[in-house]
């Protein structure tokens, strides 16, 4: 019985030795189908740049103004499991989306903007 268990959970994703193609279903892949979805659906008014990275302990995610320019850099911590790195995603999304408002770090605006980004998750997992 536990053999079968495993098989059906491992059945929508199969890894291999070498790896042949990367799994249609990997935290990886669905972190960068949400990216393009929040940028599809969510445009901020500015250029967002999305990179996976390594961060101290302490952050998640991290969103900064690039210097000279209205662009946004979206840092999410590459170490985190699929949820984890799509519930920092919209987090961070959500602050590029309110970078030029006086709402503070968290505020009203953003909270708003927020909502309007998890949407856009769930119509991500609404699509599997």
């Amino acid at each position: 019985m536990k053999a079968l268990l495993l098989t059906l959970l491992l059945s929508s994703c199969v890894t291999t030795f070498p790896p042949l193609a990367p799994c249609p279903h990997s935290a990886e892949t669905e972190f960068w189908k949400l990216a393009d979805l929040l940028a599809e659906r969510l445009p901020t008014g500015r250029d967002v740049y999305v990179g996976l990275v390594d961060l101290p302990p302490s952050l998640l995610g991290l969103t900064q103004q690039m210097p000279l320019s209205k662009a946004a850099f979206i840092s999410v911590d590459a170490e985190q499991d699929v949820n984890g790195l799509l519930d920092t995603l919209v987090h961070e999304w959500a602050h590029a989306m309110v970078l030029d408002t006086n709402d503070g770090d968290h505020g009203e605006l953003w909270g708003v903007a927020f909502s309007r980004a998890y949407r856009v998750k769930l119509e991500l997992f609404a699509q599997h």
